[in-house]
């Protein structure tokens, strides 16, 4: 197995391509020429972190470091996603 490992390699290529949409309309030219699309674009970082996790798991085989740090980013985003939002007066 190892890096060569085929479905290893894909998960890689496959959070790779959905990150680059991300990555090339964050800068504020893109961000303004996108408008109402740029935040459905931005969310495409949910799937990659899916198969960026996924291939990272691929490769440790599911050890304490991959599953200690998977559950304090799901806990983080779990809190942030929960929390209530303030009003700006």
């Amino acid at each position: 197995r190892g890096l060569t490992s085929p479905l290893l390699r894909a998960k890689a290529q496959e959070a790779l391509v959905l990150l680059l949409p991300p990555a090339l309309s964050s800068v504020p030219s893109a961000k303004a020429g996108l408008g109402p699309f740029w935040r459905p674009v931005q969310r495409l970082t949910w799937p990659a972190a899916a198969f960026a996790a996924w291939h990272w798991y691929l490769q440790t085989r599911g050890d304490w470091l991959f599953l200690s740090i998977t559950g304090l980013l799901i806990a983080m985003e779990a809190a942030r996603i929960l929390a209530p939002r303030r009003r700006l007066h």
